[in-house]
């Protein structure tokens, strides 16, 4: 399992890091798109396999402008079990998700070969 928790929308590549700019749905997209790239560093995973999600908007009645974007990161019939509802976030983000996804299924990767340090030879 893959527990991630707290994810916003915070763009880590941007120069410097930041919460990214344009409300609700930039920043449920972002927060989801750093869900993904956990996910792919887990085993290669997919949000496939996210099988539950939690929610925590700053402002409930942004729910429908998030829901649009979380759709599009599920579209299969098939989507993770959710509960959403409204909080107090760490700083200022409007969106933070909370998400568990089961990679019992995937294969392990192969760890990189170090290479042996050369020992001197006894003369």
């Amino acid at each position: 399992m893959v527990h991630i928790s707290g994810m916003q929308g915070y763009d880590f590549l941007a120069k410097p890091p930041g919460l990214v700019a344009g409300g609700i749905a930039n920043e449920t997209h972002q927060a989801l798109s750093n869900v993904a790239a956990v996910m792919k560093a887990a085993r290669n995973a997919t949000m496939d396999d996210i099988v539950e999600c939690q929610v925590l908007l700053a402002d409930i009645k942004e729910f429908d402008a998030f829901n649009k974007v979380y759709g599009t990161f599920f579209p299969g019939p098939v989507k993770p079990a959710r509960m959403a509802s409204q909080g107090v976030l760490a700083g200022t983000g409007a969106v933070e998700i909370k998400c568990l996804g089961d990679v019992s299924q995937k294969a392990v990767p192969a760890a990189p070969r170090a290479s042996s340090p050369r020992l001197p030879t006894a003369t």
